[in-house]
């Protein structure tokens, strides 16, 4: 599997996400919709227990959730000398739709700052030219706190916090 690399987390809901369909406080039109996906992309130094916070408001309503965080010597480091190293992240982290056969899925992604967002970059770059993810249906994108404006003081602070 050639996402075995990725240090990620995923949550299937004990219902599948269509389960909820018939409850009586939807109308017609929402019953006919399937619970996207819900990709989150973590902030630099992210834990999977500050991205699990979140996961747990989208897995109480039915969602998959697949939770990561790049390593932050990536994108600290990689990125800022032109290596374009989170391109493999992106792939291999689309690449977990077909493992867990949830490629059909209506995807969410919820990105954390910049280090999500220089994530992500990757992700629309790959749904846009990539012949076998042209398919996946992103039905919307969340930006928490990001993109910022990136500047030397800034990306030290951001380093720092991730070092402390």
């Amino acid at each position: 599997m050639a996402s075995a690399e990725l240090d990620y987390t995923i949550e299937i809901p004990d219902q599948p996400c269509w389960s909820q369909e018939n409850s009586p406080n939807r109308s017609r039109k929402e019953a006919g919709m399937r619970q996207p996906l819900v990709i989150l992309l973590g902030w630099g130094g992210c834990t999977d227990k500050n991205l699990a916070k979140y996961s747990a408001i989208y897995h109480k309503r039915g969602c998959i959730v697949i939770r990561y965080t790049a390593p932050w010597h990536m994108v600290f480091f990689s990125e800022s000398l032109g290596i374009p190293s989170l391109r493999v992240l992106a792939q291999k982290l689309l690449e977990l739709l077909f493992d867990y056969e949830v490629e059909k899925e209506p995807l969410l992604f919820h990105v954390f700052s910049n280090a999500g967002v220089m994530l992500y970059r990757y992700v629309l770059e790959l749904l846009q030219t990539h012949r076998r993810f042209c398919h996946l249906r992103v039905v919307g994108t969340i930006f928490d706190s990001g993109p910022g404006d990136s500047n030397l003081l800034g990306a030290l602070r951001a380093l720092a916090a991730v070092l402390e």
